[in-house]
């Protein structure tokens, strides 16, 4: 029953409280996509992101491309239910001159 309250509950609460400091020798327990969040980390991992977003956005818009490509994006944070990306894969050649043959029918 205790692993169904939400984690902001009192029992929860206790429960952490009471356990012992980590040790910089000790592992962590979980993931953090392995772990459970309450609304409010949800919301505040939501607004860090957004706050991560814009700031690469402002620095893209001010990057010399000529010096240097643009910097990637910021990582996404690792939420409970997070899943690596998939890899994507590149379009065969064949994909593309369909694509391309369509495009150019839509011209005419």
């Amino acid at each position: 029953m205790i692993e169904k309250l939400p984690p902001e509950s009192a029992t929860w609460t206790a429960i952490r409280n009471d356990a012992p400091e980590p040790t910089a020798d000790d592992e962590p327990a979980r993931l953090p996509e392995q772990g459970r969040w309450s609304q409010a980390e949800m919301l505040l991992a939501g607004v860090l992101e957004a706050i991560r977003d814009l700031h690469h956005h402002e620095i893209c818009v001010n990057w010399d491309t000529k010096r240097a490509p643009r910097p990637p994006a910021p990582p996404r944070i690792r939420r409970p239910g997070w899943r690596p990306p998939a890899t994507t894969l590149a379009p065969s050649p064949a994909w593309m001159s369909a694509h391309l043959d369509a495009m150019l029918d839509g011209l005419a």
